[in-house]
């Protein structure tokens, strides 16, 4: 056998070719698509504004031309700003691409709000353009102009607010909210003075939203020759219109992804008469069935219209196979419809309530604690106005009481949906301490920052009072270093906070300026030590703490805690502490070493209902 591998090779007497040497060799490199402006400019029109401004136009200089004009400068202006800054405010609106505005009818309040009107018409009256125009070149004529307009108020005057409000062309989001008095508005009219509107947020809470006349501009045209409108989003809440013209709204708009249409009113307002308008929540789906439309958030309820066996069914079907969330309204979260939602635990992955805006509680409550507690795989939990209450979150029954209740009967729970990314409460207290005493803060802090440690949106909302159908209860939560708010602190992914408590009257800058550098200097901390070390509350919780009776307690919790079983010892001890005051103790043990960094991704703050901010702005807001 011949292995010819194994010959030996023989020199070659060829004259080999002429090499040049390495360094100088080409190589053809295979572009990268990072490398071609029209994809980079789609992947940034993704991203938000806080990753822009703190990452991306820090890349290089490429990055930094390309997103120059998607950074908005934002103004904010509302009652806890000082009235004098109006003026200075309003002088830099010319270069600003978002406004968020909160005032009130009536003097001095009424002035402000037509500084701002007058404000708005010298924008529109510089940006106005010929409608031939081509929309294409819209954006880039209108990129340093106002883009995006917030309004909240608490009354409205009687008429049209398309005709109270001069709206710039260029906007490409407008929300408004009013807290009394019913408004009138010309949804159409909107839509052919500013073409690159694709946010539409309107909200009425205690009255009614007309939307008067047709939804569609009137220069659409109809077949061939019809122009598409670019709205993404839809959000209408206590509005009244004919379905038939929303409808043909939908017709325009291939590219809408979240219609929502939360507590639509039956009545509808045409001259001086009353008519009735009749909604059809399974007509409207067939029509958007029937549309090349992908909606990735869909909601549709009518006030005071009950929901039946078969409409459960309705309801819990989602227009799309894909689509992971259920909208619902809080209203009909019945045992039923609780049961159907629970098969579809391991799919749901956002759940969204909504109710009236009211003080009531309803058994919602429960319901809703009782899915948490059994959903592993949600992220996404928003309940607008569902009373929920707090003594849910009370494993111990260490909230105190002055008095009798019936909140023993509440059976509390671990939530399972542990990895929660976005959870927005309306909290209520029924005993005679409700949520002013520390210890009962304490409890919903802790029991949040425990059980979803990986929050990135918090909202919480605490209204002045509450009711059930024998009594009425008064909340006015603590913000002081006792409540336990510093708690939050253990949320790291933390983006969004918003809590709307009562303006704080027994608060002193100490209690809350650990939030920014400023308040974490050395005098501030030596303040806060000094608070918690002469506290004999927190020697006797020590104590207790190495009590053998209270540490077997933990075992016997099985049958009264739901989930309590399932949890490992280490999360067992982190709950036992649940409401004691040492917790704060330790939390701000933590907040004096050098390698502490609070909150390092939030960005947008509110603890008193208004406008959310930078951390920096909210802090200084409280005291001003």
């Amino acid at each position: 056998m011949r292995f010819s591998f194994l010959k030996k090779k023989q020199p070659s007497h060829k004259k080999q070719p002429n090499t040049p040497p390495s360094e100088l060799i080409q190589v053809p490199i295979a572009p990268s698509p990072l490398a071609i402006p029209e994809i980079l400019e789609r992947i940034f029109s993704y991203v938000d504004d806080f990753t822009l401004r703190r990452t991306v136009v820090l890349v290089c200089r490429l990055w930094l031309q390309m997103n120059q004009h998607l950074i908005l400068r934002e103004l904010v202006w509302d009652t806890h700003v000082a009235v004098h800054n109006i003026d200075k405010i309003l002088s830099k609106l010319a270069d600003t691409g978002r406004l968020r505005w909160f005032c009130d009818w009536g003097a001095p309040a009424e002035e402000s709000w037509d500084k701002l009107m007058r404000a708005l018409l010298h924008s529109q009256n510089r940006l106005k353009q010929a409608h031939s125009t081509p929309l294409q070149r819209l954006s880039v004529q209108f990129k340093n102009s106002l883009r995006e307009l917030e309004l909240r108020t608490s009354t409205f005057k009687a008429g049209n607010l398309f005709d109270a409000i001069p709206f710039p062309p260029a906007l490409t989001s407008f929300k408004f909210t009013v807290q009394e008095g019913s408004c009138n508005f010309s949804f159409g009219r909107l839509l052919d003075a500013c073409p690159l509107l694709e946010e539409f947020h309107g909200e009425v809470v205690s009255n009614y939203l007309f939307l008067l006349g047709s939804m569609v501009p009137p220069d659409v045209g109809e077949g061939a020759q019809r122009r598409f409108l670019p709205l993404r989003s839809l959000v209408l809440r206590n509005a009244t219109f004919t379905q038939s013209s929303l409808e043909a709204l939908l017709q325009v708009t291939p590219r809408i992804q979240e219609l929502k249409l939360i507590g639509l009113q039956a009545l509808s307002a045409q001259g001086a008469n009353m008519a009735t308008n009749k909604y059809s929540r399974a007509d409207l789906v067939q029509h958007i069935q029937s549309l090349p439309i992908m909606l990735h958030s869909f909601h549709f309820s009518v006030f005071n219209q009950g929901v039946d066996g078969s409409g459960a069914d309705e309801l819990l079907t989602p227009l799309s196979p894909l689509e992971t969330g259920r909208s619902l309204w809080g209203d009909g979260l019945t045992p039923l419809m609780m049961r159907k939602l629970d098969e579809d635990a391991n799919v749901v992955t956002t759940l969204e309530l909504y109710w009236r805006y009211t003080d009531e509680c309803s058994t919602s409550s429960w319901l809703l604690h009782r899915f948490m507690c059994l959903s592993r795989h949600l992220l996404h939990v928003r309940t607008t106005n569902v009373a929920f209450q707090f003594e849910h979150l009370d494993l111990h029954r260490r909230a105190p009481k002055d008095r009798p209740s019936d909140t023993t009967s509440i059976q509390t729970g671990v939530w399972a949906c542990t990895n929660l990314r976005t959870l927005h409460l309306e909290l209520h207290g029924h005993n005679q301490s409700q949520l002013m005493n520390p210890t009962n803060t304490r409890i919903v802090f802790g029991y949040i920052s425990t059980v979803c440690p990986r929050l990135q949106d918090l909202q919480l909302v605490i209204p002045k009072m509450c009711r059930t159908r024998t009594e009425v209860y008064l909340n006015n939560p603590s913000m002081r270093l006792q409540g336990g708010f510093v708690l939050l602190t253990r949320l790291k992914y933390l983006e969004r906070l918003y809590i709307n408590f009562s303006q704080p009257t027994d608060v002193e800058r100490t209690h809350v300026n650990w939030m920014v550098p400023t308040g974490r200097t050395a005098e501030f901390r030596k303040k806060r030590k000094e608070m918690m070390t002469d506290s004999a509350l927190i020697k006797k919780e020590q104590l207790a703490l190495k009590d053998p009776a209270e540490i077997t307690r933990l075992s016997l919790m099985d049958k009264d805690v739901i989930r309590w079983r399932e949890l490992e010892n280490t999360a067992k001890r982190e709950l036992w502490r649940l409401g004691l005051l040492w917790e704060v103790k330790k939390v701000l043990e933590q907040m004096d070493t050098d390698d502490f960094e609070c909150w390092p991704l939030l960005h947008r703050v509110s603890l008193n209902g208004g406008f959310e901010q930078s951390p920096e702005a909210c802090v200084r807001n409280l005291f001003m």
